[in-house]
């Protein structure tokens, strides 16, 4: 049987990077990151497919190459900013 979705989705090292991320996250109350398998072919099953291409501009958008540290930081950024905006519209 064949497996779908990028390998690198499934490494050791990712899944070590998120157990990892999740301990330091409940230390320090803040988000952690739940994998789960969803079909290769069925993006709209994952309600964050649409947001990908505007984050990763927003978080790409500069001059040198970003450190792990500044990349995570970017990421919240941009997320923190979409859910202000979210929330005001509500």
């Amino acid at each position: 049987m064949a497996r779908s979705g990028a390998s690198f989705h499934r490494s050791q090292g990712l899944m070590g990077r998120i157990r990892q991320h999740n301990r330091t996250a409940n230390q320090h109350r803040q988000p952690r990151i739940v994998p789960y398998r969803l079909p290769s072919r069925a993006p709209w099953l994952n309600p964050i497919e649409p947001h990908w291409l505007w984050a990763k501009r927003f978080v790409y958008n500069v001059e040198s190459p970003l450190t792990p540290e500044l990349l995570q930081k970017r990421v919240y950024d941009y997320f923190d900013k979409k859910n202000a905006t979210i929330s005001m519209g509500s």
